[in-house]
């Protein structure tokens, strides 16, 4: 067997011929290519003063120290480690020791939370019971920068309607989505008596209620609740007899416009009020907030109103007569809808410098005639309304800096807002013995609360 003489005296052997014969092959393998200036192949670069270096037989260059530990483990098998596995054994150890640091908080570093978690985790807190976190909490976490409040909402604190259910969304801003009945989570005895607590009037055979926001007048495919569907169960609350079989329906209003709703209690009646309406000689006014002011202060929108199919969904649009104007867009030939006559006046009754709280008493019956003429025809939409915002696409309505502010919340979630249009009262003239009949409605809390947010009232303007 053959020997090798070592420069440690002591160390007097090397173990057998293959061990050796290993050992030079692991460590010859090393390579080492940081930078461009390094040595590259079997040169390492210098190692610190004190270690010695030895040149093996076959060429390899080894350290001192790596000779030595080589030669007492020799027998064992164990791998070579040169001073880049040296470093990275260091990394790997810082790199433990802050995982462990952040992860488990046993460090001095505390554990590292995101705003989703403390959100849920102030939310756990008062569902418990636990603690009551105050609206400091939710500003000292969120501080968003100040180039982003142009178009990012400050979220707010955690907080719950009175139903229980929580009015922010997965990343902590507000939705709207609360603030009006949610119809398809409601039974038939919750609607009767909804629509029971919604009369306003119940006078000379006329009943009238304030109707609700999101509840369809008439029925439809994939609709449950709507209010002719309650007639007779409202009749028979009025008239615990059970004389009266049922109300009868006398105009319409939008499903997402709230506000006066005539009824009759017999048909002669509901035939009376009918032809008045046919006539135009009742009085509707219409509160509505809009997105923009309009200008002029007040005027009369004199549009006819057709309808068209627009991306795949029914709805109206503006038709105006021939001109010298609309014939560069209608190119002088007749569509094959030309359109209803639809007049509407409207008066401006307080405004912001982005916001307006605009009357309009509507002289015609179109289908979505106020809708159709503020956002279409003054350019100046109804807040909520996400069917007439846009010319050219049906998409959620889009909001200016200052009303995401205002609201708390995020453009994404804009489609939550309802739509705040409003039948504020209706006026019968010389109906009962030569004298008008005036039903007023009161406006929704929503709708109040969104003024007071906009900061717009009625008198005042900015």
């Amino acid at each position: 067997m053959s020997t090798f003489v070592s420069a440690y005296p002591n160390v007097s052997a090397l173990g057998s011929t293959a061990s050796r014969r290993n050992a030079a092959a692991r460590a010859s393998s090393y390579q080492r290519d940081d930078d461009d200036d390094q040595p590259t192949g079997n040169d390492f670069p210098p190692q610190r003063p004190h270690r010695k270096k030895h040149d093996h037989p076959n060429g390899s260059v080894f350290t001192s120290t790596a000779v030595a530990n080589q030669m007492g483990q020799g027998r064992t098998g164990a791998s070579f480690d040169g001073p880049g596995d040296f470093r990275g054994r260091q990394s790997d150890r810082r790199s433990r020791l802050h995982e462990d640091e952040v992860t488990s908080g046993e460090g001095n570093r505390p554990k590292v939370r995101t705003a989703i978690e403390v959100v849920r985790a102030i939310r756990r807190e008062k569902d418990d019971g636990d603690s009551k976190p105050q609206p400091q909490d939710a500003e000292e976490i969120f501080e968003p920068r100040e180039e982003n409040l142009k178009t990012t909402a400050q979220p707010v604190r955690t907080r719950k309607n009175a139903e229980g259910r929580h009015d922010l969304d997965s990343k902590g801003f507000r939705t709207y989505s609360h603030v009006v009945p949610d119809w398809n989570k409601m039974i038939a005895d919750d609607v009767v008596n909804m629509l029971k607590r919604s009369i306003i009037y119940n006078e000379h055979d006329i009943v009238a209620i304030n109707k609700p926001y999101g509840l369809p007048v008439h029925g439809g495919p994939s609709v449950h609740h709507h209010v002719a569907r309650y007639l007779p169960k409202l009749a028979e609350i009025l008239d615990p007899t059970k004389k009266l079989e049922t109300l009868h329906m006398v105009h319409r209003i939008d499903k997402e416009t709230t506000g006066v709703l005539l009824l009759a209690r017999t048909a002669e009646r509901a035939a009376q009020i009918h032809d008045l309406f046919l006539k135009r000689n009742v009085r509707k006014i219409y509160w509505v907030l809009t997105k923009g002011v309009p200008d002029p202060l007040k005027g009369i929108i004199n549009i006819p109103i057709g309808e068209s199919d627009f991306s795949g969904t029914h709805r109206k649009v503006l038709r105006p007569g021939p001109s010298p104007v609309t014939s560069l867009v209608r190119k002088g030939r007749r569509t094959r809808d030309d359109g209803r006559e639809a007049i509407t006046n409207y008066t401006v009754l307080g405004a912001t410098k982005e916001c307006a709280l605009v009357e309009l008493n509507t002289e015609t019956g179109v289908k979505h005639q106020v809708r159709v003429h503020l956002a279409h025809g003054i350019s100046t939409p109804v807040l909520g309304d996400h069917k007439y915002s846009h010319f050219t696409k049906l998409a959620p309505q889009k909001l200016p800096p200052s009303f995401l502010k205002a609201f708390d919340i995020r453009q994404q979630k804009v489609r939550t807002i309802p739509m705040h249009l409003h039948a504020m009262s209706v006026v019968l003239p010389e109906f009962i013995d030569g004298q008008n009949v005036h039903i007023s409605a009161p406006l929704p809390e929503y709708f109040t609360q969104s003024m007071k947010k906009l900061r717009v009232r009625k008198n005042k303007f900015e």
